[in-house]
């Protein structure tokens, strides 16, 4: 079984585990915000920072992946807990913290996200761009749809058709995260898109986590 907190969380350890600042920076240059007054302390790719080490080691605590998820401590545990016992997890041999086991979670999100997780739609809103409509997607879609995806927020910056997202946190958790803000994004373009849509995230999804075409399940 797999939940949605497992799903923003593995996201998460991805995210974390990709220290170079160029993945990073190239989706700033995007404008992947997609809120008023975004928070600005997603530097755990900066290692030319004074006690990089340290602070991104931190990251990884159940107490840090609750703050930065909105998850709580509890539930976080019990996500951990349950995606070492099913494979999606495994401690890193080095390090001994945590990483996604990358290609099972891709092939889950492929294969299964639209059946586990089905996309409920709401009003229109105000909100953060996602699926289709986030900057992530952008450059790739000519057309979106008669309205934007979003994921309702009230200091979203855009204005659309409000889908629920994996977990109610996520408005917060991707805010100072563009690697999990593109993750979780192309995560819904699989939810809710059409065969062309859901292609071109597997491919977004796969580059991100660095995964040749063969390595896919």
């Amino acid at each position: 079984m797999i939940k949605g907190q497992d799903v923003v969380l593995l996201l998460r350890l991805i995210s974390l585990w990709k220290t170079d600042a160029g993945s990073h920076l190239q989706l700033r240059s995007r404008d992947w915000q997609g809120w008023e007054h975004a928070r600005h302390e997603d530097w755990h790719w900066d290692q030319s920072r004074p006690g990089f080490e340290n602070h991104w080691r931190g990251l990884f605590t159940v107490r840090q992946l609750a703050g930065d998820t909105g998850i709580s401590k509890s539930q976080v545990g019990l996500a951990l807990n349950r995606c070492l016992d099913n494979g999606l997890a495994f401690p890193d041999r080095r390090t001994e913290l945590l990483k996604a086991n990358a290609p099972a979670l891709l092939g889950v999100l492929v294969h299964a996200s639209r059946f586990i997780f089905p996309v409920r739609q709401g009003p229109v809103s105000r909100g953060i761009a996602t699926a289709m409509s986030a900057p992530i997607l952008a450059e790739h879609l000519a057309t979106v749809g008669e309205h934007l995806l979003v994921w309702p927020s009230v200091t979203g910056s855009s204005h659309g058709q409000s889908i629920e997202p994996l977990i109610p946190t996520v408005p917060h958790a991707v805010k100072s995260d563009p690697l999990l803000y593109a993750m979780l994004a192309l995560t819904d373009s699989l939810r809710v898109g059409l065969s062309r849509e859901r292609a071109i995230a597997e491919d977004q999804l796969a580059s991100i986590m660095n995964l040749p075409e063969k390595a896919r399940l």
